[in-house]
């Protein structure tokens, strides 16, 4: 913008007229008014000087104009321009008559496009109104257009008729006016005033995308229309392919650096945005460089890639569709792609000169690959998201808290070496193996054998080693180039195995950032990878090899790509189950890391040594991680915070990890809790469509059972409560006694804990009502009988309360608390309520509710019932019981469905070796019927085989 800024109206009292300010360069002239005539007497007023021509900015705030040396007659200027310090202008004394307003000023503010950013592009309304600017400027004699580029226009449009208010210009003539606009010197260029010592003339660096232009303008008075005019006379014109941004010199206040053959010091207060501005527009130019040269070898044997010696010069070829950090490129004949880290780009065409520079530029820029050894440890990573192999985000080594080693069982590094399975199990002779594709670049899955340099040079009848100890080391070390074929002996017809080998080496290098994402995002890698270990067994040892190899010895250069592959040996660990032949090699490279605490990644490899136990014992994980797990292992995040529903509206928050299952979470409740026998304990999980809960079993991982949840957007609970009742009652602590009777007293309540046909006057008299006064305690360890009284109802079934009078009852809670003692606490109340209730015959038994059942001693709807003792059927009203079996008279049981009724079933052998009779039962809960019949069998086996033990 430009700012013309006149002075406001005098005040009347006699004094000389103020100096007229400067005005600022504006698009086209302004008429400004006279000036009054003074108080004082006239003198002929001479021709004012030419006021100072000032830059253009894309700041809001007005340039400062220059004005003349003050002198005690001259007041100051009425107007005071915002500055750093002033951001609000000053008006002169006495403003009684002279305010100023929006509506009341004199001044102009014009907008105007003055430089275009590096790769702008402009849309939408800024389209018109830069195209109204430029045939504004075209017809008023913009200073900023020369003479020959005004011309040119000029006569471009007035072939098509195009005037400045034309509304007939379309959209692609105004974006032409533009392009043609750009190409021009100095007008889209953001003007610096700089003074160049012993050098009387004001000149201006114009910066834009044409390049730099050394400007000289002048401004002069025209005394027959009285209007002045702006003159700009270039001294140098360099585009930015001739410019060298290590030659310019940045000092205070102060850039030298040379414009074509002359070497100049320009003095400005605007050197440090002037330096940054060229700068900017260099970099963009690199990106556009159409040559490239090799500050690196680039050895790769692969169709897709295209390798170079250190020094070539390669010919970069389109880049749409090329991933960032990759570049297309044609080098000796063949064409194909390479990282961007191992070239410099060339700077116009590929002189000798220009080639040394852009090496010289490449030695001044940071070594990615040895930044990353320092800065991976402090650099946390970014959301997961879309895969790419330049930005895939940052994968620091320490990023979690030291977990103690988990292997008991340390073995000797030396006998389980990779260099000793590599021996033993990998296709020796990798350099004599290529891939074969299609013409779309697919991997075919057939390999082509070729002889190599030193097969040729063999003899007929020599003999010599098929193997080396130096290609052992390369075949466990990392690699820049795809492999050629799978590093465990796949037979050659297997060509399902060796595609997928190799796509699965691809997958690998690309989670950690060595090879192009090719729009794949870091869980379909992931998922590809654990869905080829679970369809093809084979391919599990081979993954690990290669996640193995690739990190071993890693000299990437993407910073991120040695701690990556670390997380996803991490999260295959918790997936994948290494053969039995392949475990202790595993184990064994994953110990030499995770017992040295010097290790970068020894954090890694005890997690991973962690899951590869878990999964030997309970097999692995079997649904895939969902992408909020993959984003935060990528993190470093390895543990998630899970919400643990406990009976009577309890809950914990415990720490789970991905291998984490439910026995690992029962048996840390129970430590909690003080007791031993997690094996009692179980998980169940609530929906709205499972409200009685399915109880899980104990080597279920609970992510798997979360991610599938969530995936159907189901809201669930966790809920931990009491399956098997073989101890007793009496152990533990606190936390104990309280979720034993938060589970036990709401069965007591619902009266599934009493058979009515026993229930007589004196146990009503006696334990139920100590029962009653025991659970008010409990619940209100302060409350009195009168409390009591008044809630007794709340206490027992209604079948139950209606057997005495209220009265009666009120008698027996006076008399059972008169009995209790007077300091009961709570927790004493509860663990008397549980000894009193543990005597009850149905007490720690799991009810089922059966819609049906085929047996005909059974009439309509029965209760199932299972505890130690075995299963019942009882009577749903009064709980008696209709059929009983023993664990040793259930013979199998058999979960089914029909899905043209939508019924669920479950069928239980009952009998004995000689006679035995199939029972059907229709029921929604046959799968925890089944898991609660196995747990109390298994437990009643293992304690058979302790009670031997003992004996003998």
């Amino acid at each position: 913008p430009a700012a013309a800024t006149p002075p406001l109206p005098p005040p009347p009292a006699a004094a000389p007229p103020p100096p007229a300010p400067a005005p600022a360069q504006s698009p086209a002239p302004v008429k400004r008014p006279a000036p009054p005539p003074p108080t004082a007497a006239p003198a002929p007023a001479p021709v004012p000087p030419p006021p100072a021509a000032v830059p253009s900015s894309s700041s809001l705030a007005p340039a400062k104009s220059a004005s003349p040396a003050k002198t005690s007659s001259q007041p100051e200027s009425p107007l005071r321009m915002p500055g750093p310090r002033n951001t609000r202008p000053s008006v002169s004394p006495n403003p009684v008559k002279h305010v100023m307003d929006t509506k009341q000023v004199m001044w102009k503010l014009k907008l105007r496009k003055e430089a275009f950013a590096p790769r702008e592009e402009l849309e939408g309304p800024a389209v018109d109104l830069v195209f109204k600017q430029v045939v504004h400027d075209v017809a008023r004699l913009h200073p900023r257009i020369a003479k020959g580029e005004r011309n040119d226009l000029a006569a471009w449009l007035e072939q098509r008729g195009i005037t400045e208010m034309s509304k007939t210009a379309s959209p692609a003539e105004k974006q032409q006016v533009i392009e043609r606009a750009q190409k021009w010197s100095y007008y889209f260029a953001r003007h610096y005033p700089v003074s160049i010592p012993e050098d009387e003339r004001r000149c201006f660096l114009a910066v834009g995308q044409q390049g730099v232009a050394l400007l000289q303008k002048e401004r002069k008075h025209i005394s027959q229309t009285g209007a002045w005019t702006t003159e700009v006379t270039p001294i140098a014109k360099v585009p930015f392919t001739e410019i060298r941004f290590h030659q310019w010199k940045l000092g205070n206040n102060r850039i030298n650096g040379p414009l074509g053959t002359m070497q100049y010091t320009f003095e400005t207060k605007s050197a440090n945005n002037l330096a940054q501005r060229i700068e900017g527009y260099l970099l963009e130019h690199e990106k556009d460089a159409k040559f490239v040269v090799a500050v690196k070898p680039y050895e790769v044997r692969d169709a897709t890639l295209l390798a170079f010696p250190l020094g070539a010069v390669i010919t970069l070829g389109a880049k749409e569709g090329v991933e960032p950090g990759w570049l297309f490129g044609t080098y000796d004949g063949k064409t194909g792609l390479f990282p961007v880290d191992y070239v410099s780009p060339i700077i116009g065409a590929p002189t000798p000169a220009a080639i040394e520079l852009a090496r010289r530029q490449s030695k001044k820029k940071p070594n990615k690959g040895q930044e990353s050894r320092h800065s991976a440890r402090r650099t946390r990573a970014a959301p997961a998201g879309g895969l790419t192999s330049a930005a895939m985000g940052q994968a620091p080594g320490h990023t979690v808290r030291r977990v103690p080693p988990v292997d008991d069982e340390l073995l000797p590094e030396g006998k389980y070496s990779m260099m000793q399975f590599a021996k033993d199990h990998f296709r020796l002779g990798q350099q004599s193996y290529e891939m074969q594709r299609r013409e779309d670049g697919s991997i075919r899955g057939t390999i082509a054998v070729k002889k190599t340099p030193q097969q040729k040079k063999k003899k007929k009848g020599e003999q010599k080693l098929d193997w080396s100890w130096s290609e052992l080391a390369s075949l466990v070390k990392f690699s820049k180039s795809p492999i050629q074929a799978s590093l465990l002996k796949f037979p050659d017809s297997e060509t399902i195995l060796n595609k997928t080998a190799l796509e699965c080496f691809l997958n690998v290098m690309r989670f950690m950032g060595d090879y192009m994402a090719k729009g794949k995002t870091e869980p379909e890698v992931v998922s590809f990878l654990i869905t080829a270990a679970q369809n093809h067994l084979e391919l599990g040892d081979e993954i690990y090899c290669q996640l193995i190899k690739q990190v071993t010895s890693n000299k990437s250069e993407r910073a991120e790509s040695c701690a990556r592959g670390w997380r996803l040996i991490v999260i295959l660990s918790a997936y994948v189950r290494p053969s039995e032949e392949f475990e202790r090699y595993l184990r064994a490279f994953l110990q030499a890391t995770a017992f040295n605490t010097a290790r970068e990644y020894c954090d890694q490899a005890v997690l991973s040594l962690r899951n590869v136990k878990q999964t030997l014992k309970f097999g692995g994980r079997k649904i895939l991680p969902d992408p909020a797990e993959l984003a935060a292992v990528i993190q470093g995040k390895y543990t998630k915070i899970q919400r643990l529903h406990l009976p009577g509206d309890r809950s914990k928050s415990l720490k789970i990890n991905a291998v984490t299952v439910v026995s690992d979470v029962t048996r840390q409740v129970c430590e909690r809790m003080g007791v031993t026998n997690s094996e009692e304990y179980g998980l169940y999980v609530t929906t709205p469509q499972t409200e009685q809960g399915t109880l899980l079993q104990p080597g279920d991982y609970i992510l798997d059972t979360t991610t599938v949840l969530e995936k159907k957007q189901l809201p669930y609970r966790i809920y931990f409560r009491r399956v098997l009742w073989f101890s007793p009652t009496t152990q533990g602590n606190k936390l104990f006694v309280d979720i034993m009777f938060d589970q036990t007293a709401p069965l007591l309540v619902s009266g599934l804990m009493l058979v009515m046909a026993d229930i007589t006057k004196e146990f009503l008299e006696t334990t139920f009502s100590k029962v009653i006064c025991l659970h008010h305690v409990a619940t209100f360890p302060s409350a009195s009988v009168d409390d009591a009284k008044s809630l007794v109802k709340q206490y027992m079934p209604a079948a139950v309360f209606q057997m005495l009078p209220l009265s009666d009852w009120h008698a027996l809670l006076e008399k059972q608390f008169a009995q209790l003692p007077t300091d009961l606490s709570a927790g004493q109340a509860k663990q008397l309520y549980l000894d009193v209730a543990s005597h009850l015959p149905l007490f720690g038994t799991r009810f089922f509710a059966l819609e049906s059942v085929s047996d005909k001693r059974v009439l309509g709807p029965a209760l199932l019932a299972i505890n130690k003792n075995g299963l019942s059927f009882l009577d749903p009203t009064n709980r008696e019981t209709l059929l009983s079996y023993t664990f040793n008279e259930i013979v199998s049981t058999r979960r089914l469905g029909s899905r043209a009724s939508g019924k669920h079933f479950v069928d239980l052998k009952l009998g004995n070796l000689m006679v035995q009779r199939v029972t059907r039962c229709e029921t929604r809960q046959g799968l925890e019927i089944i898991a609660v019949i196995s747990s109390f069998i298994s437990s009643l086996v293992d304690v058979s085989k302790n009670t031997d033990l003992y004996s003998s």
